[in-house]
């Protein structure tokens, strides 16, 4: 499908966006959670057709995909779980037992560890994913909801959303090292890609709240508060503009935060309760999971407009980063990680499906 190229939202991002267009679109896929009918939709973001759907555990909300592509997991609330998915096969191979009503997931950037919020539990399950066992758990704030990571790795953000706050985890030592206080009822959470902020939505207060982790106002506290639409749950960043997309549950739209200036420069009309929001890798797209309206929106960044709405399956949340890494040059590994010599390369044997060649398996990361 070509997208339109017209008049972008400003000049900046017209030109930031060149180096995107310049350059092949390439094709991950994307991973959309159906919490009412327990299963996951696959949508082939070069087409932006579904090209499978296949079950999971019961109501997976939650969606992470490893650094390496090869495995997603989804965290099924009302079993408890968290399924370990295969994705040359699209088929479940593991289930891990975690804490109760498990919501949001994130992966370490080195893809090592897995860290699960449990919402009923206010706790955070980190599960080993070469093993796929539960290796600490760490106590959040209460109700723990969404998760994300810093791009260096060394810390996780979780969500607390009947505490109001976010609970900052050092991940070396598992420790909570500090507890933000944002808005009301916070649900969604986005590191920028730069490090230096964390952005927070807020389903109760219609705000998005901006904590400094970086630079000089590096003290893990608020320093912004943006007015957005009605029960904003997910949100992503642009990795060129530093836009800032945000899905508004009630009102139905995506607003749109300058980054730079934390100012809102646009609004989106999308589906009915707009939940899960991610921005394509290569920056091309921004794809938004409607769990009212059973699709997907997809909306061209330089012209911000829906371009495509994709039918998935019943009540689809996809809560987290749910499209794969890129794969440009097409074998089976990862942009990020194609000079790695610990990530297995097709034909090699991965019998745990840890990503890795069983002969690097007692190693460390590395990558």
């Amino acid at each position: 499908m070509d997208r339109p190229k017209s008049l972008p939202l400003s000049l900046g991002l017209a030109l930031g966006l060149l180096a995107v267009s310049a350059v092949a679109r390439a094709a991950p896929f994307a991973y959309i959670s159906n919490a009412a009918d327990h299963t996951v939709s696959v949508v082939d973001t070069a087409s932006d057709a579904v090209v499978t759907t296949f079950p999971v555990g019961t109501g997976p909300y939650g969606v992470a995909v490893h650094p390496n592509g090869r495995t997603v997991y989804t965290a099924n609330l009302y079993d408890n779980a968290v399924s370990v998915i295969d994705t040359a096969s699209n088929t479940v191979v593991d289930t891990v037992a975690v804490g109760e009503w498990p919501f949001g997931l994130a992966v370490l950037p080195d893809g090592s560890a897995l860290y699960v919020a449990n919402f009923i539990d206010s706790s955070v399950s980190i599960i080993d994913t070469a093993t796929h066992t539960v290796v600490d758990t760490v106590l959040a704030g209460t109700n723990a909801r969404g998760v994300a990571v810093h791009p260096d790795g060394s810390r996780v953000y979780v969500t607390n959303t009947n505490g109001d706050s976010v609970s900052v985890i050092d991940t070396a030592t598992h420790a909570v090292v500090a507890t933000v206080p944002v808005g009301s009822q916070p649900r969604g959470i986005a590191v920028h890609p730069n490090g230096k902020t964390v952005y927070v939505t807020n389903n109760d207060g219609n705000t998005v709240s901006v904590i400094a982790v970086a630079g000089a106002l590096a003290n893990n506290s608020v320093v912004a508060t943006i007015a957005v639409g009605a029960g904003p749950i997910g949100v992503d960043i642009h990795p060129v503009s530093g836009y800032v997309y945000v899905g508004n549950r009630d009102s139905g739209d995506v607003y749109i935060i300058d980054s730079a200036t934390n100012a809102v420069v646009g609004t989106i009309p999308v589906g009915l309760s707009p939940r899960g929001v991610m921005v394509h890798p290569d920056g091309g797209a921004v794809y938004v999971s409607n769990s009212l309206s059973n699709n997907v929106s997809v909306i061209d960044p330089t012209t911000q407009t829906v371009v495509e709405t994709i039918a998935v399956g019943s009540v689809p949340f996809a809560f987290g980063e749910f499209i794969g890494p890129l794969d440009s040059d097409g074998d089976g590994v990862a942009d990020t990680l194609d000079n790695c010599p610990l990530i297995v390369n097709p034909g090699q044997e991965d019998d745990d499906h840890s990503g890795r060649g069983d002969a690097c398996d007692g190693l460390p990361p590395g990558c």
